[in-house]
């Protein structure tokens, strides 16, 4: 009864008073209205007159919800840490923030187009029992795989391979790819329908991953030093890079971020804060989009780090195409809070 409490906060002269988003500040984080003490269990109707400023204050971020509400966030004191499941250790100690973001030559050179095999050794396929190619996804743990909720609604979503296998000209190859079957799937709790926001999941592997030279993690923006100050993004757009084992280096494509303004004009839909949107340089030849990819760039630490992961476009393929992907960190406390060890 508390999220349909909320719910009618929202439609019932919340949303008047929260023309302005608050951003927070001292040790607080954004979470739901429902997880926040502050705000209790009662009704709207119970609210004092100090509980409602305290809202106006708080409210940092709102999203509707398919059936027509508004869902609300607050700046709340984080939550105290519970015990872990099955004693599994949960969240940022998962992270091999020693290792992730980094290329098979084991430094944080570039990954563009200079022909180095195994330059993007983050990249999973998700595939159906029968093998077939289905999405994109990104390698965040020994354990998870990182993509949209749109992706593991499929029914026959089976395994996780781990990468695909390059050969160069001289005939070298990277390693064997893993398969590696699912143990569940977790989608965003809030993601809807159309999977227009909220779209992003989590693929829980049955076994470990074997980092090794080709396998290895992609950074998530956790703190300042993964934040980038580049304008350019990478992006792997054609499926038979992702769909064929053999093949020659992976092409990437650039892409530079566009304002939300501009999207919403060029889609003629709402684009959240928790989206981003990129602009492809170049056509895509294919006009199949590979929902998953991972929208990355290097840090300030020189890591590659996932800043978005592919959710939509337009429904007709076009040069200079803009698309939507899922803002990773408006969702690392969701990710960190849903991995485990």
């Amino acid at each position: 009864m508390l999220g349909v409490t909320i719910l009618l906060v929202a439609q019932h002269g919340a949303h008047q008073a929260t023309a302005q988003l608050n951003k927070c500040t001292s040790g607080d984080i954004c979470l739901p209205i429902e997880k926040c003490p502050l705000f209790g269990s009662n009704s709207r109707a119970m609210w004092t007159e100090a509980t409602m400023n305290q809202f106006r204050a708080r409210v940092c971020e709102r999203e509707p919800t398919i059936d027509g509400w508004t869902k609300y966030k607050v700046c709340c004191e984080p939550p105290a840490l519970s015990e872990p499941r099955d004693s599994r250790k949960p969240g940022l100690d998962l992270l091999d923030l020693e290792s992730c973001g980094m290329n098979r030559m084991h430094s944080n050179e570039s990954v563009e187009n200079n022909g180095t095999l195994g330059q993007l050794p983050w990249i999973a396929l998700l595939k159906s029992s029968s093998g077939e190619y289905l999405c994109a996804g990104s390698l965040i743990s020994k354990r998870y795989v990182l993509t949209t909720a749109f992706c593991i609604r499929s029914k026959d979503l089976a395994f996780v391979q781990l990468r695909k296998q390059d050969c160069d000209e001289s005939g070298a190859c990277t390693l064997k790819p893993q398969d590696i079957s699912i143990e569940r799937t977790i989608g965003h709790d809030s993601s809807n329908k159309p999977w227009l926001f909220n779209n992003i999941g989590l693929e829980r592997l049955a076994r470990n991953a074997s980092f090794n030279r080709d396998v290895r993690p992609i950074c998530l923006p956790v703190g300042p030093e993964y934040q980038t100050t580049h304008t350019k993004y990478l992006v792997v757009t054609r499926k038979e890079d992702y769909a064929l084992l053999d093949t020659d280096a992976i092409a990437i494509t650039e892409v530079h971020l566009v304002g939300i303004e501009h999207c919403q004009r060029w889609l003629r839909r709402t684009v959240y804060n928790s989206q981003m949107c990129a602009l492809e340089l170049a056509p895509n030849d294919e006009c199949q989009r590979q929902f998953g990819a991972s929208l990355t760039a290097q840090a300030r630490n020189g890591r590659h780090v996932l800043y978005g992961v592919l959710s939509f476009g337009m429904d007709v393929c076009m040069q200079n195409e803009t698309t939507v992907y899922t803002r990773v960190e408006s969702f690392v406390n969701w990710i960190l809070s849903n991995i485990e060890e």
